[in-house]
């Protein structure tokens, strides 16, 4: 008997005769013409030296030492899909697929900084992106201990679900945006002024760790609130409009400031905290280089609020 030269289509034309309809039909499954098949099988006979199939007036069928060899045959090849779908995995992992899940602010700060570093480093990086335009906090870090995506990018977690590695993403320090045409432009704002022009919020935003810090130096914040938006297109207009004004990052984009908004800081620094969260049994290279890319962006975001109050 020789089995060097058993190949695949060897085995995959054995365990295709298992199933019913025939040697016409599993001919067809495996998308050769019955003759080619009949070659194939004639082959393996050959190498293993053993009448696989019988010949009769009805078709072929399987012998007892066939129906031996076709479910060795199958096994075989189930074994050869699980490796080949394992390489892949880890090829895919390795070389750059990555399934990302962040708050809709840092779509367009923090996360978006991260993930041109990483981009930058990793030129083949395949990255998904999920910014979810009303998430709950918590979510994104469920969602990534339960394997629905990989890295999750989102407020810091006081109490992260158990199993994930949670690190510091940076922070941002909040200012206070309000139509220009007011006339009143401070440099630094204080609670007087969201009382008195009003505060325009994201309906999650309500829970966030910087509304909580809101409601300690104010009692009446929840009363200043004068409308609940998600898109950012729609703070701007309400804000232009007169509704009230909005909690926006410093430093703040070129144009709000542009569109005729004044943007002031707060006279008591409001931090809001932001992290990288992975999977603690998550061992890959790539995780590995995003959470260290993540604390580093961290300790830049530091230095740089620290270069701002210098500054004044």
């Amino acid at each position: 008997m020789t089995t060097s030269r058993i190949e695949r289509r060897h085995l995959a034309a054995i365990a295709a005769l298992r199933g019913d309809g025939g040697f016409a039909r599993a001919a067809e499954r495996l998308f050769v013409t019955p003759s080619t098949l009949a070659a194939t099988l004639r082959q393996l006979e050959r190498m293993i030296g053993s009448r696989l199939v019988e010949r009769t007036s009805g078709g072929m069928r399987l012998n007892a030492r066939g129906r031996e060899v076709a479910e060795t045959a199958a096994e075989a090849l189930r074994a050869m899909d699980g490796v080949l779908q394992d390489a892949r995995r880890s090829s895919m992992s390795e070389s750059g697929s990555l399934f990302v899940q962040m708050t809709p602010m840092l779509a367009e700060g923090l996360g978006a900084d991260l993930l041109a570093s990483l981009m930058a480093a990793r030129p083949q990086l395949r990255l998904a992106v999920r910014a979810l335009r009303r998430p709950i906090v918590a979510n994104v870090a469920l969602a990534v201990a339960a394997g629905e995506v990989d890295v999750g990018l989102t407020e810091h977690l006081v109490r992260p679900p158990d199993g994930l590695v949670h690190v510091p993403l940076g922070t941002v320090e909040m200012a206070y945006v309000f139509p220009a045409a007011t006339g009143i432009r401070p440099r630094r704002t204080t609670l007087k002024h969201l009382e008195q022009f009003g505060l325009i919020v994201a309906p999650y935003f309500e829970s966030s760790d910087v509304y909580a810090e809101l409601r300690t130096r104010s009692s009446t914040i929840d009363t200043v609130v004068r409308a609940r938006v998600a898109e950012r297109p729609a703070f701007v207009e309400l804000a232009l409009g007169g509704i009230g004004g909005f909690l926006s990052e410093f430093p703040p984009r070129a144009e709000l400031t542009e569109l005729g908004l004044h943007v002031a800081r707060f006279a008591e620094p409001i931090i809001r905290r932001f992290a990288t969260v992975a999977r603690a049994d998550d061992r890959r290279t790539m995780i590995t280089d995003v959470l260290a890319a993540s604390e580093q962006l961290a300790q830049s975001t530091v230095r740089r609020r620290s270069g701002d109050d210098a500054s004044l």
